[in-house]
């Protein structure tokens, strides 16, 4: 063969792959490897590749598990008191929280219906007792902080998934601390829930889902197992149906090791499935969510607190604190365990606990807690905890709509494969000592540096095939679309009166080498980029369907 037409046949290669790779991600502008080590959070990292070697995590690209839905956190009255004392901070906490460029990227946000604990005091939204037509019904006491809250966390990402459940119901619908089993009470706490969903409506504000109780075997309201199925069949269900709503019904938020026996008694029940759409559970029953999840996805709803007085894993009850929590490194490293062994146990999406609190966490049952971002009342401060890295390393990493790989070789790992086709390898070394990690993905050995006790992200860039075979094919000549030698360099020229996009400079294998987001409008003179792979390489630029595809350029 020639070389004329090696060249050409490397054209046609390499211009199908152009075409066939999936669109890119939110999380495109982010290093290719992050790490997160003690004092020392977020720190981007460089990876060497080869392609043979031992690895000490293998991800199995063709071994998929779940389907992965996102990340979340919870509003509570507490978070936003406590940031309203630094309120020149909030819109840097929210951006922090749910960015997709710059913070976490949550999707998920939780609303507690009525007070939880982290209340400024308890209350719910039907105080007047026998109330059953729910004529008093208000969420006045809403307005006050967690709506603001919510709505400032709105203003960043407008499409955050909401969801809703209560921790208290009124008191006039218990009889001591059971749930009073009547038609009358069952059929008003159904029309609480609508009316909530209704009220917060006209807020703006979409309730997606609900779960009719947090914590049940620790809640100050009792529910029967048959009680509980009860009510979701035959009031909480057939009412939303009646009134047209059209939020999903849960059955969560399970914690108590009993609760799991609820959600089985409800998976087990046709008639309660036909409205239930899924199962929440946190803190003891990951070991059940392989059984729920062969019926429904399963979320995990609430994260652990940290700072127990009693026995916990990856805990030393001797750390116990009863005056303020900890907010440490060391309860980062639990976070990253925690995380990992729900996603490991088959959940479709992960939900923090408190996202902001101030330095003393306290809830109204006297608990200092941890939370993601903690106010200095003194200082005027908002602080950034370690455990706020660890969810971030995930969350805006990992894209809603990802797909869980197996891996093999060490527990302290995770893999997923974004829709764009990338390859989001989470890891954590619980050693005292640094070491060099070897992951193995698509054939190739990655390898790279971590500290003692820190966790790191590892990004691969793969060539996928998807059904986008219509976009708009486009050649540097159609559009001015051009890339050019340029000293060691390549000058990438954008089209004139573009609307932005990103630009990717392939290898001849089809991989990724480069690729950074090109702003609307820009053009000047173009962007002058040093690609490392030798060979023959072609520059794409993306927008939407749009793909623009320049010449092959020898790599200087």
């Amino acid at each position: 063969m020639t070389r004329t037409n090696m060249a050409l046949a490397c054209l046609a290669v390499m211009m199908c792959i152009c075409m066939l790779r999936a669109a890119p991600g939110a999380n495109d502008a982010l290093p290719d490897v992050m790490i997160s080590s003690k004092d020392n959070y977020w720190q981007p990292g460089t990876a060497t590749t080869a392609a043979n070697g031992t690895a000490d995590i293998v991800v199995d690209e063709n071994s998929k598990a779940q389907a992965w839905e996102g990340f979340g956190g919870t509003f509570n009255e507490m978070g936003w008191d406590a940031l309203s004392a630094v309120s020149s901070e909030i819109p840097r906490a929210m951006k922090l929280l749910f960015d997709e460029n710059e913070g976490a990227n949550f999707v998920y946000g939780r609303v507690p219906l009525g007070a939880s604990d982290y209340a400024m005091s308890w209350y719910t939204l039907a105080e007047t007792a026998n109330d059953y037509s729910m004529t008093n019904f208000s969420i006045a006491r809403d307005r006050e902080k967690l709506i603001p809250y919510i709505k400032a966390a709105l203003a960043v990402k407008p499409d955050i998934h909401l969801w809703a459940s209560p921790w208290v119901c009124p008191g006039w619908m218990k009889s001591g601390q059971n749930f009073k089993d009547d038609p009358n009470t069952l059929s008003a706490y159904a029309l609480y829930f609508a009316r909530f969903i209704e009220e917060y409506k006209k807020e703006d504000l979409v309730i997606e889902a609900v779960h009719h109780q947090n914590e049940p075997g620790y809640a100050q309201v009792k529910w029967t197992n048959a009680l509980f199925v009860k009510f979701l069949r035959d009031y909480l269900g057939p009412k939303f149906a009646e009134r047209n709503i059209t939020a999903e019904i849960w059955c969560g938020t399970m914690s108590h090791p009993m609760d799991s026996t609820i959600a089985i008694d409800c998976m087990n029940d046709a008639n309660a499935m036909k409205y239930i759409k899924g199962f929440g559970l946190q803190w003891n029953l990951e070991s059940v969510v392989p059984t729920l999840s062969k019926k429904g996805r399963v979320w995990q709803t609430e994260h652990r607190c940290g700072n127990y007085n009693f026995t916990a894993k990856y805990w030393d009850q001797a750390r116990y604190n009863s005056n303020k929590p900890q907010n440490d490194h060391l309860y980062g490293e639990e976070s990253w365990q925690l995380i990992r062994d729900w996603v490991a146990a088959g959940v479709n999406s992960y939900c923090a606990w408190n996202m902001v609190l101030d330095s003393q966490g306290k809830s109204l049952g006297n608990w200092p807690q941890n939370a993601l971002l903690v106010v200095n009342r003194s200082t005027r401060e908002l602080v950034i905890t370690p455990a706020y890295w660890v969810f971030r390393h995930f969350s805006q990493y990992i894209d809603s709509g990802a797909t869980r790989l197996n891996t093999s070789g060490s527990i302290d790992a995770l893999a997923f494969l974004n829709p764009d086709g990338d390859i989001i390898t989470q890891v954590y070394n619980k050693n005292d000592a640094g070491k060099k990690m070897t992951v193995q993905v698509s054939g190739s050995y990655y390898q790279f540096d971590i500290p003692a006790h820190a966790w790191a992200t590892l990004r691969t860039r793969t060539v996928v095939a998807t059904k986008d075979l219509n976009a708009t094919r486009q050649s540097g000549a159609a559009n001015g679309f051009r890339a050019v030698r340029e000293g060691k360099g390549i000058r990438i020229v954008p089209p004139a009166h573009h609307s932005g996009g990103i630009i990717e400079i392939i290898g001849i294998n089809g991989r990724v080498l480069e690729r950074f987001s090109l702003p609307h409008g820009s053009r000047d003179a173009g962007y002058l980029v040093h690609p490392s792979s030798a060979g023959m390489l072609v520059v794409r630029m993306i927008n939407g369907n749009d793909v623009s595809v320049a010449r092959i350029v020898p790599a200087p």
